[in-house]
């Protein structure tokens, strides 16, 4: 598998979670719609997956710009907490929790990053 910087974890990370974030909006719009389906995104280890396989196709050179999160790539039908009479499968709670998810993990990835690179300026000073 071909080396990946922390940075570029990071930004691949934050990139995976603003496209779950706009799912979750998303989901949240239709809430109402007759016939909505709840989606989600691919797990991040899945997407980490096809990045490994696609750079080590390209002879290991990696690409951050890549959009691994097409709407073909990473939609899919999400757990249902229950299905509406209208075929809505929403469940506001299901995607507040979601919400809170993503919160939670884009301030862990912000944190340690700034963290790194704090560290990186250290040594670079020093």
């Amino acid at each position: 598998m071909a080396s990946m910087g922390l940075f570029q974890l990071a930004g691949l990370h934050s990139s995976w979670l603003a496209a779950r974030q706009v799912t979750v909006a998303s989901n949240v719009a239709n809430v109402d719609t007759p016939g909505y389906r709840a989606v989600d995104v691919k797990p991040f280890t899945e997407v980490m997956a096809e990045f490994a396989s696609k750079a080590t196709q390209r002879s290991g050179a990696t690409d951050a710009s890549n959009n691994f999160l097409s709407d073909a790539e990473r939609r899919f039908l999400a757990p249902e907490w229950g299905v509406k009479l209208s075929g809505n499968s929403v469940s506001v709670e299901q995607e507040l929790l979601r919400g809170q998810e993503i919160r939670t993990a884009h301030s862990l990835n912000m944190s340690v990053t700034r963290a790194f690179h704090n560290m990186h300026l250290a040594a670079t000073r020093g």
